[in-house]
């Protein structure tokens, strides 16, 4: 990254920062309740501007003491949430807490001045996380993988038995439907649910399929007779009161309702997963099951009055996840052994990633728990991916 890019950086969340101290003292006045804070961001700041003004020089303890400075402040801004009322003030407090350039920016700095090592950048990739889909190896070549329901032992009893109950039921629904003269794509969907329920597996899929069948049964409304509709629609419910009883699916909600992305940027996101689909097919480095994944996912959000955060919460977190392996699978690090052959499948999905999925990259830095792809992403294509091992 040139001196130009660094600079730009700095003076971005210099900016951020004094804007966020001068909308506090107008709202508070100088010796308001927040003075403390607004005297932390004004320092930040004021560090930022003195590095503006000798950007060549630069170097890897200075980075390192501004993390200290962003860490100390967001922790400082953490607990002063706890006890602000005031909602304007609070609301300012809280985006700059939760801001994500100022979070990352200094990894930024890092990637630019080339201060990464492969075994750093492997820190800031997380593990696969809960997704409508997870990914694995099988046969030197990357493949979907179950991810079984692990409801924890305090909820399990009840979250089980609620998910039995909705099977239970689910078979009812299925019989009538096959006995009616609905649509076979209103079928059909309650079947895939009913199949996926009885398969144990998949908490997100469980809860996307649920979500199919909901948005069917209001499109043909008038088509149901009042019984049928009300039977659908009380299925529905159950379903996704039987998923209330499981943690995963409850934070899983609670991330997917944080999501930022508009119509625009959906729309970029599924016009370049087609690319990506199509770069994947043609190395041979996944199996049918990966693409078909990716292909479902983006079928999601692909019509725009219907769309849910949970639909794109799904398909980004499904992408950060494949960006988990093949960059840890890519990349020698510590004693982990991968073979040469699975290494070269990883790097050649990374390479698709970089190059025709990198228009998704800042989409998915957007989303809850996806800041680290641009981090990465940012350093790869800085040095390379050979460069990385």
């Amino acid at each position: 990254m040139n001196p130009q890019r660094l600079l730009k950086l700095l003076v971005d969340i210099e900016a951020r920062l004094s804007r966020v101290a001068k909308s506090i003292m107008t709202i508070e006045g100088e010796f308001g309740p927040n003075a403390d804070i607004v005297q932390d961001v004004s320092s930040l700041a004021m560090k930022l501007r003195r590095h503006q003004n000798k950007i060549d020089s630069l170097r890897l303890q200075d980075v390192g003491a501004l993390e200290r400075d962003v860490d100390q402040l967001r922790k400082r801004l953490a607990d002063r949430l706890k006890t602000t009322i005031a909602s304007n003030v609070r609301t300012i407090l809280k985006s700059i807490h939760d801001d994500t350039p100022l979070q990352h920016f200094t990894g930024g700095l890092r990637i630019g001045l080339n201060l990464l090592e492969p075994d750093e950048l492997i820190e800031k990739v997380p593990g696969q996380k809960l997704a409508a889909f997870q990914f694995g190896f099988s046969d030197d070549k990357i493949q979907v993988v179950d991810q079984p329901l692990r409801p924890s032992e305090e909820e399990k009893a009840i979250a089980m038995a609620s998910l039995e109950a909705a099977i239970e039921q689910g078979e009812y629904v299925t019989l009538d439907l096959a006995a009616s003269n609905v649509s076979p794509r209103l079928k059909d969907a309650f079947a895939r649910l009913q199949d996926m329920m009885g398969s144990y597996s998949n908490i997100v899929q469980i809860g996307a399929r649920t979500q199919i069948c909901d948005r069917m049964v209001r499109a043909e409304a008038e088509e149901l007779s009042p019984t049928l509709f009300g039977l659908l629609v009380s299925h529905i419910e159950n379903v996704f009161s039987a998923l209330a009883q499981f943690e995963d699916w409850r934070e899983y909600c609670e991330n997917a309702s944080r999501v930022p992305l508009d119509r625009q940027s959906i729309d970029q996101l599924t016009h370049t997963m087609a690319s990506v689909i199509a770069q994947i097919r043609l190395t041979g480095a996944a199996h049918s099951t990966v693409t078909d994944a990716l292909e479902t996912v983006t079928d999601w959000v692909a019509e725009p009055a219907s769309t849910d955060k949970r639909d794109v919460f799904s398909l980004t977190r499904t992408l950060a996840n494949l960006w988990s392996i093949a960059v840890k699978s890519s990349i020698e690090v510590g004693r982990e052994t991968i073979s040469e052959v699975r290494k070269a499948a990883a790097k050649a999905i990374l390479v698709v990633l970089l190059v025709a999925g990198a228009s998704a990259v800042p989409i998915i830095s957007r989303v809850p728990g996806g800041e680290w792809v641009e981090t990465v992403f940012n350093y790869l294509k800085s040095v390379g991916v050979d460069s990385a091992k």
